[in-house]
């Protein structure tokens, strides 16, 4: 029995773009840090980890940035899964309040490079829970 192909592929592109989202977190630190883009980075590393995690169980998601329900979903397949709440709890924000001025959003430098981790430890957590033929690769060209 062979492994659909296309659903290899997609999965694969979810999970690139997650870890291209990371790599730009990375860039966008540096001096002069662009921290509100670095912020919406982390939650969209996530959040396309997360859907490519869903693409895989055949498990459609609705467009949205909502990190928990993204994981709550996840979490019918896999349990552990929760574990994930905090981050997504943490990072969910990022998806639209750091794209304007006016935000609350603790952005600094040092806040940005916990959100880094947070979102290290994610990715890295998704990509153990799905099989090898999909999590490599992880850049694009």
């Amino acid at each position: 029995m062979s492994i659909d192909e296309n659903k290899i592929r997609f999965t694969r592109e979810w999970l690139v773009a997650a870890n291209n989202d990371l790599l730009a977190v990375s860039r966008l630190l540096q001096d002069p840090p662009l921290t509100a883009l670095a912020a919406f980075h982390c939650q969209q590393a996530v959040e396309k980890a997360l859907k490519g995690y869903l693409m895989w169980h055949d498990t459609p998601f609705r467009k949205t940035h909502n990190l928990l329900e993204l994981v709550e979903q996840c979490s019918t397949h896999d349990g552990s899964f929760i574990e994930l709440k905090e981050i997504a709890e943490s990072l969910t924000p990022y998806a639209t309040e750091a794209r304007y001025p006016d935000t609350e959003l603790d952005m600094s430098r040092e806040a940005l490079a916990d959100s880094q981790r947070m979102v290290t430890s994610a990715l890295a957590f998704v990509r153990g829970r799905l099989p090898d033929v999909v999590t490599t690769p992880m850049t694009s060209g």
